[in-house]
């Protein structure tokens, strides 16, 4: 006896091809972090750094791996400050010192928002003074002069 195909049943096998073919393409992914169990991680290339100049450029690097450690390529991270004066974010990782102070700056991964990594930058522009005193009465001929230095921090008078 041969089967008899109404076609309820065509619609049936139509369905049943349409959610294998779905599936198969919904845990397929061509990003090499694992969409069930695997954690991407984020890395910055220091822990901390120490800008000296204002209007000084700071670059920071980042990037993001996968959970079996290969680099993904092409990751959009973007940047948070917790102090949002103290640096000018330019994009990329590029950031303008604006004053001095403390920023934590963390880089995140746009695709998963819980891959994040921080680091610490502190400004601190104070200018480096060198006073040298040579007395003319010095009891030593030839003696080198004494010489001081000091760390200073020169404020405009707008108070930065």
């Amino acid at each position: 006896m041969k089967p008899t195909i109404t076609p309820l049943t065509r619609n049936m096998r139509f369905v049943i091809v349409g959610f294998v073919t779905v599936m198969l393409v919904a845990c397929s992914s061509d990003s090499p972090v694992a969409p069930i169990g695997g954690v991407a991680s984020m890395h910055v290339n220091a822990g901390a750094v120490t800008a000296t100049v204002l209007g000084q450029n700071v670059a920071i690097q980042a990037s993001v791996t996968s959970a079996s450690g290969a680099p993904v390529a092409g990751a959009p991270i973007r940047w948070e400050l917790s102090v949002p004066d103290v640096l000018e974010s330019l994009g990329d990782g590029s950031f303008r010192v604006l004053k001095e102070g403390s920023v934590n700056v963390t880089a995140v991964w746009a695709k998963d928002p819980t891959v994040r990594a921080a680091v610490d930058v502190n400004v601190n522009a104070g200018l480096l003074a060198s006073a040298c005193i040579a007395r003319l009465d010095q009891s030593t001929a030839g003696a080198a002069p004494k010489c001081a230095q000091r760390r200073v921090v020169v404020r405009t008078s707008a108070g930065t």
